[in-house]
């Protein structure tokens, strides 16, 4: 709405939810790494058929993601692996101004999305639909420093602007 209709994209109240830059990456990989060789009619399982059939671990991913920049510039453009800032900001060349209202975060749901429940005049309860994850926390997939640094710098503009850390 924002292009089309100016005025009434100013009017909306707009919210989100972002992600824990480490445990999001984590969750990605293994999400699209399960979907290499799958149905190739799904546009997910063709991409991780494509990017993920030669890596071997999470480690193997990010250590390519390191070295290879052809490699890293191409998964960064696939919509799961993009900034979350992409999708509520103004363009990196406009200054990357924030266009939402409210940022919660996945951390904090419940809380989050209770505020805007309040805000929005509406008591609206917030199913549990699905489990993400086998409920490990996902540091136990960083099995080295290294790995941390290297999510911490494919995704810093996330980290500094949400105030995420690893611990």
């Amino acid at each position: 709405y924002q292009i089309s209709d100016p005025k009434r994209f100013a009017d909306y109240y707009k919210f989100c939810f972002v992600r824990n830059p480490w445990d999001r990456m984590n969750s990605a990989f293994h999400y699209f790494h399960r979907r290499v060789g799958a149905d190739p009619a799904f546009p997910d399982h063709r991409w991780a058929t494509r990017f993920l059939e030669p890596v071997k671990s999470f480690e193997h991913f990010l250590g390519k993601m390191e070295k290879e920049e052809r490699y890293r510039r191409q998964v960064r453009r696939y919509i799961h692996f993009r900034d979350q800032l992409d999708w509520i900001s103004e363009p990196r060349t406009m200054g990357r101004k924030i266009l939402i209202d409210h940022v919660g975060k996945f951390e904090t749901l419940k809380e989050d999305y209770a505020l805007i429940s309040e805000k929005l005049n509406r008591k609206i309860e917030l199913p549990h639909e699905r489990r993400l994850s086998d409920g490990r926390d996902f540091r136990h997939a960083y099995t080295s420093s290294r790995m941390v640094d290297i999510v911490a710098d494919i995704y810093s503009d996330d980290i500094e602007q949400f105030g995420y850390t690893f611990e």
